[in-house]
Parts: C-alpha cells; structure tokens; sequence
C-alpha cells in the first residue's frame, strides 16, 4: 500500500445523469442484499439505526433484503422493520460457532451483496464468510476508528487486513480516510 496525503486524493466523481439507463432497473430492483447488523435485538445505537434504515430503505426500493444478528436468545428487532425484512440469528459469543452459523446463515440467504455494519473483531468474521462464499462484501464503519484501539476491542492492524478483505468500504465521516494507508 501506498501512503497518501490529503492533496493528493482524488475527489469523487459526479454520476452521470444516466448512470443507470431503463434497461438495468428492472435488474437493480432485484437484487437481493443481507445486512449483518450486530445485536439490532437488544441494542438501541447508531450502528442498529443506521442498520435499520438502509435495511427498510432498501426494502421499500423493491429489494429483497435479510438481516443477520448476534443473539443467543433469537429475539425481536428492537427497531421497526419492514414487514417483508427476514431477520435470522447467530450466537453472540465469536469464535469457531459463530464463524460457522454466519457462515450458514449468508449461504441459505445467497444473497447478491452482503453489508457488514459495526467496528470490530466481528468485521474479520464477516470478510470469511463472504470470501468463502465469494460474495461482494461492504463493510460500514460507524465510529471513531481509534477508539476501538484505545479500548483493546480492535486494533488498526485488524482493522486493515479486515478492510482488504472488504470489496467496498463505507466510512461515516470522510476524515476517518486519514486513519487509512
């Protein structure tokens, strides 16, 4: 990788009026996309939120769309959901099961992209599953990407092998790019 510096970043680009001509919509409108939305059955944060909303935006634009979150006790979404969202259940604790169960979990889904929403360990389980099942996988920071560092949960190595695993990253603010090589 290759260091870079503020001024050499390229801005991006402004979409093109028909980006997305008449004939690929009916094939955007089909696509079917699993969240990985950790604990959205006992949490009430900014990651379960954000999971929600791009889970039911997604679903009222015509897409099939499943959750998967951490819960031992297979409870409900504490976050309204559209009615036609799926939402399955792995074991909370990471490791060898959970890493399996996710993995089982995303393979009976076969979804068309997989978006891993958090900042931590659980993002390595994530890049497994979907290199293992060869699906395209957005991963979606939601925090300070020093904090997890400061607290032991996660540190900036992990973080890097994690994002080269990922096909998109998604980061919620743009100077979260100066903690990135």
């Amino acid at each position: 990788m290759r260091e870079t510096s503020n001024s050499e970043r390229i801005p991006p680009a402004e979409a093109p009026a028909n980006l997305f001509p008449d004939e690929m919509c009916q094939e955007i409108q089909d696509v079917r996309i699993c969240f990985i939305v950790p604990w959205i059955t006992k949490g009430r944060g900014g990651t379960e939120n954000v999971g929600q909303m791009m889970a039911n935006a997604m679903a009222s634009r015509g897409h099939a769309v499943h959750i998967i979150t951490f819960d031992d006790a297979a409870g409900l979404s504490r976050w309204p959901l559209a009615e036609k969202i799926t939402l399955s259940h792995v074991c909370e604790g990471a490791g060898p099961n959970q890493d399996g169960q996710l993995l089982m979990a995303l393979a009976s889904v076969q979804p068309d992209l997989v978006v891993g929403l958090h900042m931590n360990r659980t993002f390595l389980s994530y890049v497994r599953a979907a290199l293992k099942l060869g699906l395209p996988l957005v991963l979606s920071e939601h925090q300070d990407p020093r904090f997890p560092a400061r607290i032991g949960t996660f540190d900036p190595h992990e973080r890097l092998v994690a994002f080269q695993g990922a096909t998109r990253l998604h980061l919620l603010t743009d100077s979260f790019l100066d903690t990135l090589p």
